[in-house]
């Protein structure tokens, strides 16, 4: 009996052995599968209301326009939607300096602007008000630090939000606070102003929004995860992403909430990305950049998503949105334009360093800064390099109809462009335009 016992246990070992491959080989291909490179999400059909001219056509953008002769840059991102684009700024490189003005630290977010003023915040708590016409010094005050955002500007006041806790209404004449709000948590969410009342996310989660004038809370909600960028508006919607791996739309006047929408992570779903992107609303869609390397459309009246676009590195930026195109940088070092429809790459550009600030579009040029590699400006239509400077690491670029300022490292400068000697324009390629537009003929 011994050896039919022998070659029975032989027998069991060579199942037990086969079992163990089978399971073996089977979880690795699940492995495997699970940490592909995720498949772009394309629905063509989901809702798209195609512009009759562009982005900029969206109705605050216009009665804004109508309402300033030079449209201030007064928040971050232009308008409430985050377009990134002032429809009346029309300067085009090659530039010259006006005048650069030096900050005590790092400036890591772009101004505010107007006719009458430009406000800027520094890593050290600083908020430096200058004359835009010669870059001098009317004010220098402290906020609590760190200070990593944009303001938000209106007629009489500047509403500055903190790293360290604290939201301040100040004067812009004199810089003098007017009220003070305590967060509770640190925030680098930049306020956002609409009809009086301001909007902003913290890193506890909360997303508040209080009476501009008073300073009062009108409401206060709480998500999963830390609020880093700025909240985005359009008609009542107000829409944030999430450290948590969502994005939250709400009314903006009760902040009841309208949707949730999760983020489809990385390695299959297996690691949540976060969303530090500060969103972008247009055509009836969101756009938003997530630590999971994706950029994503989603329906602004369900959250839905209507396609995401694969980059190879995480996307802390906010895209730009203009002729139908997202337009975003990657920590993949790549600047990329996609189909705002579609989420079709139309082009990317190489720019050989990481990117993570949120680009600017003046006069159908892109302008985004890289950490080591300095600053570009692309054509939007083609990705085609036009202008480069050697400095510059987040968001370069704010311009009004009458003024184009770039932010370096520590420093700010208004430039405008180039000029004949005569007061006639030049192009790039050297080709001369005269005051009114016309190609000025070479002589021979």
């Amino acid at each position: 009996m011994a050896p039919m016992d022998s070659r029975a246990s032989r027998r069991r070992g060579r199942r037990a052995l086969l079992l163990a491959t089978v399971v073996v080989v089977g979880g690795c291909a699940l492995l495997g599968y699970a940490l592909r490179s995720p498949e772009d999400v394309h629905r063509g059909t989901v809702s798209y209301f195609a512009p009759t001219q562009d982005a900029s056509s969206d109705p605050e953008v216009v009665k804004k326009i109508a309402a300033h002769k030079a449209v201030a840059w007064a928040g971050w991102g232009f308008d409430a939607a985050h377009h990134r684009q002032n429809p009346q700024a029309q300067q085009r490189p090659p530039f010259t300096q006006v005048w650069g003005a030096g900050l005590d630290s790092l400036a890591e977010f772009p101004p505010v602007v107007d006719a009458n003023g430009v406000f800027i915040e520094t890593a050290k708590g600083g908020v430096v008000a200058l004359n835009p016409r010669t870059g001098k010094r009317r004010w220098t005050r402290q906020i609590a630090p760190p200070l990593a955002t944009s303001p938000a500007l209106d007629e009489k006041r500047l509403y500055v939000s903190s790293l360290g806790g604290v939201v301040v209404a100040m004067r812009r004449s004199n810089g003098k606070r007017v009220w003070r709000y305590r967060v509770g948590a640190r925030t680098e969410s930049s306020p956002l102003l609409v009809d009086g009342t301001l909007y902003f996310g913290a890193e506890d989660g909360t997303l508040t929004a209080l009476d501009a004038r008073t300073g009062h809370r009108r409401w206060r909600v709480r998500v999963g995860g830390a609020i880093k960028g700025s909240p985005a508006y359009s008609g009542g919607l107000l829409v944030v992403g999430s450290y948590d791996g969502h994005v939250y739309g709400y009314t903006a006047r009760s902040g009841t909430r309208r949707w949730r929408t999760s983020g489809l992570g990385r390695y299959g779903g297996l690691r949540q990305g976060h969303f530090y992107s500060t969103p972008t609303i247009a055509y009836g869609r969101v756009y938003i950049g997530s630590t999971d390397g994706r950029v994503y459309s989603l329906v602004a009246a369900t959250g839905k998503i209507a396609w995401t676009s694969q980059t190879g590195g995480y996307v802390y930026a906010g895209p730009a949105v203009v002729h139908q195109l997202v337009l975003i940088g990657s920590y993949d070092h790549k600047f990329y334009a996609f189909n705002a429809r579609t989420g079709a790459k139309r082009w990317s550009f190489d720019a050989k360093a990481r990117i993570s600030g949120s680009a600017t579009v003046v006069n159908d040029i892109v302008y985004f800064s890289t950490f080591g590699n300095g600053t570009f400006g692309l054509a939007v239509g083609n990705g085609r390099q036009i202008w480069r400077r050697y400095e510059g690491r987040y968001s370069p670029v704010v311009a009004t109809r009458d003024a184009f300022y770039f932010i370096g490292y520590s420093t700010l400068r208004r430039l405008r462009p180039r000029t004949h000697p005569a007061g006639l324009f030049l192009r790039p390629d050297g080709t001369v335009i005269a005051r009114g537009g016309h190609a000025v003929p070479r002589r021979r």
